[in-house]
């Protein structure tokens, strides 16, 4: 369920990623809208926003649900796991990209895209495989951060125009999305079908 919520995190994101029009005017950045990337979103600071608001909303649900899960299960279960090393490592993120730039951190490209969120996401899905022992949860946040970084590195939709499709460059950035919410998806169907099965 965690990971199903992320993932809807992430897909519900990718209307905030449509870009400017080429010459369209741009009124400069915000310390807010840095974690969007560089400007070039038609609304950059509704899209940090977006991340600030929806993403701290998601780590309580999942907290609410896994001890109400647990309670009516009998079995204890640590919903700190997800909702702590979530939330510290989305806090280090903001902190680093909105908070402090000044420092001048060697980022290099991981914040042109404005997807450094999911880098927090994947790590925080990885450290919670991890403390719960759980090499399945571990797997798919590897997995998941290395799309993560192919997503915030690469513009993905050169696979396809290297392939003679023609791609609006607006939307090139849903791709991006597409890509860790693709692994979020089927990691949490993975986890939901392993859970289910005999114990």
């Amino acid at each position: 369920m965690a990971l199903a919520v992320l993932a809807v995190v992430v897909v519900a994101a990718m209307p905030l990623y449509i870009q400017r029009p080429f010459g369209a005017q741009w009124s400069g950045s915000s310390q807010l809208s840095r974690l969007s990337g560089f400007g070039q979103l038609e609304h950059p600071t509704a899209a940090a926003a977006y991340w600030l608001v929806v993403l701290p909303v998601a780590y309580a649900v999942i907290a609410v649900y896994l001890v109400r899960r647990g309670s009516s299960s009998g079995v204890r279960v640590r919903a700190s796991y997800v909702t702590v090393c979530g939330l510290v490592l989305f806090l280090v993120l903001v902190a680093v990209v909105v908070v402090v730039p000044q420092l001048q951190l060697p980022l290099g490209n991981l914040t042109i895209r404005g997807l450094t969120p999911l880098l927090a996401i994947a790590v925080g899905v990885m450290v919670w495989g991890v403390l719960g022992r759980d090499l399945t949860i571990l797997g798919i946040g590897a997995l998941a951060l290395v799309v993560s970084l192919v997503a915030n590195l690469y513009n993905v939709e050169n696979m396809i125009l290297a392939q003679g499709v023609d791609f609006d460059y607006r939307y090139n950035l849903l791709l991006n999305l597409a890509l860790p919410a693709l692994v979020l998806s089927i990691g949490a169907v993975v986890v939901a079908v392993r859970d289910r099965g005999p114990r």
